[in-house]
């Protein structure tokens, strides 16, 4: 039986070659009154960033900006969700606090030191996101003052829960055609009420 071959060539890799990267679509644009599961991050379609306890916070917000994301969920060496860092909490007052507290240079500061433990973080049921709109979850997240919100989901099989995915107040304002900075909550909130108020009173 004869086996057909192609001849194949290495070449050397030239020194300026640069790297392919896939650039993410910009993100469909939504209205107030559409339905909220347009403004979540799926995680079945969209891969969970994640990162370990032991990582240094200089190592979250790099990887925060490498993969272009406010969020990280933490997990064990199983794979058990320990609990999530934001760019806020990095950003924010708890590094220096804890470099206080600890008597340690802010580059030798972990991940989990800052982290929101898994036992404080909420979370909506997929359920109630599919039957609600993009302006209910702008007035729970407001209620709630969270720039991050995850989302679970009842596995059918074993019948518990699973992290199926997540809102962000700046996803969502992208979305609606709001410029929002993250950690401005109450500034985001006002922005998005008037967003919502002028789609209401167009309608």
């Amino acid at each position: 039986m004869a086996i057909f071959t192609t001849a194949l060539q290495t070449l050397p890799l030239p020194q300026d070659a640069p790297i392919y990267r896939i650039r993410p679509s910009p993100p469909e644009r939504v209205s107030p009154h559409d339905p909220a599961i347009g403004a979540m991050t799926d995680f079945r379609r969209i891969k969970l960033i994640t990162i370990s306890p032991e990582a240094t916070i200089d190592e979250a917000m790099q990887m925060m900006i490498h993969a272009q994301v406010r969020m990280l969920i933490v997990l064990d060496d199983n794979g058990a969700m320990l609990g999530l860092i934001t760019s806020t909490d990095l950003l924010g007052e708890r590094p220096v606090q804890v470099s206080q507290t600890e008597r340690i240079p802010h580059e030798q500061i972990l991940v989990r030191q800052i982290m929101t433990a898994r036992s404080q973080v909420t979370a909506y049921d997929v359920r109630d996101i599919e039957r609600a709109h993009i302006r209910d979850v702008v007035v729970a997240m407001r209620d709630a003052g969270r720039q991050h919100m995850l989302v679970i989901e009842r596995d059918a099989r074993s019948g518990r829960y699973v992290l199926r995915g997540a809102f962000s107040l700046t996803q969502i304002g992208k979305q609606l055609g709001v410029d929002i900075e993250p950690g401005e909550v109450a500034q985001s909130f006002a922005e998005l009420e008037r967003v919502l108020l002028h789609e209401h009173e167009t309608a």
